[in-house]
């Protein structure tokens, strides 16, 4: 019984410790592909942020255009952090009401 508990603990830990390493991760693409941090999306006017999921939108159309012609400056791992910050960007302006705020950057 006692193992049982000290399993599902550890597989707790663990989640939680892998949600707050992909969080930071996260914060880290979209600061080195827009220069913005996590914490301020929130707060941002909704011009600007729409701005940002546009550029971001575009650049993943391009990567994927890229893919699609197997063009030699075609990155998978760019292709995935622009999809990975672009699901970010819009999950933050889809809870901008304060529902369910993001992991906090590290």
């Amino acid at each position: 019984m006692e193992r049982a508990l000290l399993l599902r603990e550890i597989a707790a830990l663990r989640h939680s410790r892998d949600a707050a390493v992909d969080a930071a991760r996260t914060c880290l693409l979209l600061h080195r592909l827009t220069g913005l941090r996590m914490e301020d999306l929130p707060v941002m006017a909704p011009q600007t942020l729409a701005r940002v999921m546009r550029q971001l939108k575009a650049g993943l159309e391009r990567e994927r255009w890229r893919g699609m012609a197997r063009h030699r400056l075609y990155d998978l791992n760019r292709h995935m952090e622009l999809k990975k910050v672009l699901d970010a960007v819009l999950l933050v302006s889809s809870k901008k009401n304060g529902a369910e705020a993001p992991l906090p950057c590290l």
